[in-house]
């Protein structure tokens, strides 16, 4: 019966069970040192319009070892990249005028790859199969622009490209042509200039190659005219896609040694910028979204878009805000951390730092 009066003592002074006004962490927040977090990176904070500390964001870096650790940093400081080893304009993309499609010219917004998740927290994840693929189609021959490569590991694009050229060698041998007529015209070809970078093939008809469709005719015995004949298709059409077009337009890919002489660098793109806050799109879905992210200006995938507290304090005030949205610490908060001690009735009553006054 002691911890129920307790219970009771600490709500029957408040508007309901669960308390929403800001005092409730400025007790503790508004001098985080007086409370023992002297060394603490966050700032103190009293009120959302009048005392709050800027924004930071958890941003991605790669280690040597292609492991991602996270860094906190305030969206004002110099070292705020993204580094996500894409490469991608938004102002391309989002362009007025729109972008080359399959078919014509094709005008996007920002839902065409970002939609939220249903309540509105997180994006769905942006993916090349759902939302690159039907304009950057993996073509890699043009004198074969309905065949192209499938999205996936350079070892595994070689091995395709072996078995698509082998079958193509044994298939014009058999009808009496000459397969090494194409790889003498290559050769001219790379002596003088060398064929324009451009995006990827825009047909609709594209078929996928794959291995297992030419794994019967490559397991052919090969005749030493075959695999040099082979080789140097697989490696002017493999150069064109690491090098020239195709895959070094989105991916940063460096040269190696062995096998594959291309590493194209793993991809990872920041799924939850902001966790220490809750926002939902949902609430926000009559706002334009280059009101809060200035897609239309940025020409490098290392930008990052997200806004900064002046933006959100156009609309969002303070608990006692007379003229904007009245906003208070659980507006945009949990409480508490996960990685904190819960805040029980108990704990809060034995403490000296109780926030219930």
């Amino acid at each position: 019966m002691e911890n129920a009066e307790i219970v009771i003592a600490i709500t029957t002074d408040q508007s309901g069970i669960v308390r929403y006004d800001q005092k409730l962490c400025a007790d503790c927040h508004s001098s985080l040192s007086k409370i023992g977090l002297e060394s603490s990176s966050l700032g103190n904070a009293t009120d959302f319009l009048e005392n709050h500390p800027p924004f930071k964001v958890s941003v991605l870096e790669m280690s040597p070892d292609q492991s991602w650790d996270v860094s906190r940093l305030a969206l004002s400081s110099p070292d705020l990249i993204e580094s996500s080893n894409l490469k991608f304009p938004h102002d391309v993309h989002v362009s007025e005028e729109g972008i080359e499609g399959l078919d014509s010219v094709v005008v996007l917004t920002c839902d065409s790859c970002h939609v939220a998740e249903k309540g509105g927290l997180s994006m769905k994840p942006v993916t090349m199969e759902k939302h690159c693929a039907d304009c950057h189609q993996l073509t890699f021959d043009p004198d074969a622009p309905d065949r192209v490569v499938p999205h996936g590991s350079p070892k595994d694009l070689l091995q395709q490209l072996e078995g698509y050229y082998a079958y193509e060698f044994f298939q014009q041998e058999g009808q009496g042509q000459d397969p090494q007529a194409k790889v003498n015209a290559y050769n001219i070809e790379r002596l003088g200039e060398q064929r324009d970078a451009r995006r990827p093939g825009r047909r609709r008809d594209r078929q996928v190659i794959n291995a297992p469709m030419f794994a019967q005719t490559a397991s052919n015995a090969m005749t030493l005219r075959a695999k040099e004949t082979i080789d140097l298709r697989v490696a002017d059409a493999a150069a064109n896609l690491f090098e020239r077009q195709t895959c070094t337009i989105c991916h940063e890919i460096s040269p190696q040694e062995g096998d594959v002489p291309w590493k194209v660098l793993p991809v990872k793109l920041t799924d939850d910028w902001m966790p220490l806050a809750e926002f939902s799109h949902d609430s926000h879905v009559s706002m334009d979204c280059g009101g809060c992210h200035e897609t239309e200006t940025s020409a490098d995938a290392a930008d990052v878009l997200m806004p900064d507290i002046k933006n959100c304090q156009e609309c969002h005030g303070g608990e006692h805000s007379g003229d904007l949205l009245q906003s208070t610490c659980i507006t945009c908060h949990k409480f508490h951390l996960d990685n904190q001690e819960p805040m029980t009735a108990q704990s809060l009553v034995s403490s000296k730092w109780c926030a219930c006054g």
